[in-house]
């Protein structure tokens, strides 16, 4: 039950609930940045000025960075979306950038998908993005590597292992050493959270993490695990670990409804009643 608790525990922090409104032409003003998985090695940083010409800048482990500007005629915002496309001079390649968002008190955040064209008429590919507001903080590279996995569990080698849990530890400092085989991490990124094994254990070295990536309670959680040592006994305990973490959520959403539903009730039974 520990680890149940524990894991509930990683799932209330990453959890924000805030009401958020759809973003105005003018909430797109400022600086941008992503993470994302799908961007693949490279961080993104995204920057709208006030007269609404935009800045796209790419940031690569190897500290190189490449940077691509769109004019103020190149960027328009129609009926709450916002278009912007840039020309990449050095290959020829156009890309646009669909973008639509939200904003609650505490944060924004932008979302939609960046198409990719050799020509204005021929499309080459469409990838997802999502930035968040602020300058932020980008995840290491080999846990956003991680995130990118397509299988549940794959083969590494001890190395990128080692890499893996020292990046990971580096996100919050955040350790739980009361658990003989398990620590668990939550990240100062509402969506990250993990728990990787210790020596001693069975399975030992591996990394299994958790992610959700909708903002409520309840959103889809994503698992990946990596591992250098036994197979049989690294599948075994992602298995324990997904069936912990899947009952721990639906535990809170239990909690989370006994918790708020007898005040939804008051406040529809006012509306019927007509009770101020």
């Amino acid at each position: 039950m520990y680890r149940v608790a524990l894991i509930i525990l990683s799932l209330f922090i990453s959890m924000t609930v805030n009401s958020a409104e759809t973003l105005d032409k003018n909430d797109y003003i400022g600086s941008w940045w992503t993470d994302s998985a799908s961007t693949g090695n490279e961080n993104q940083k995204l920057i709208i000025k006030d007269d609404f010409s935009a800045k796209w800048i790419s940031l690569f482990d190897d500290d190189r960075e490449s940077v691509h500007i769109a004019s103020k005629e190149n960027v328009k915002f129609v009926d709450g979306f916002l278009f912007i496309t840039f020309t990449y001079e050095a290959d020829a390649t156009l890309n646009k950038l669909v973008l639509s968002g939200w904003k609650s008190k505490e944060r924004s955040r932008i979302f939609g998908s960046l198409y990719m064209y050799r020509a204005p008429q021929d499309m080459i590919t469409g990838i997802p993005v999502s930035f968040e507001n602020g300058e932020g903080s980008f995840l290491p590279g080999k846990v956003r590597e991680m995130l990118s996995i397509k299988r549940e569990g794959s083969k590494v080698t001890g190395k990128y292992l080692k890499e893996l849990i020292e990046d990971i530890t580096d996100i919050s400092g955040e350790k739980d050493e009361s658990e003989p085989n398990l620590v668990a991490v939550s990240s100062e990124k509402p969506n990250l959270s993990a728990i990787y094994t210790k020596p001693g254990h069975a399975a030992h070295p591996m990394v299994f993490m958790m992610t959700a990536r909708m903002i409520l309670s309840g959103g889809k959680l994503r698992f990946k695990t990596v591992y250098a040592g036994n197979e049989l006994e690294a599948n075994k305990l992602h298995k324990s670990l997904k069936s912990d973490v899947l009952m721990a959520q639906e535990q809170l959403k239990n909690s989370l409804n006994d918790m708020f539903q007898p005040l939804l009730k008051q406040k529809t039974k006012g509306i019927i009643t007509g009770d101020n």
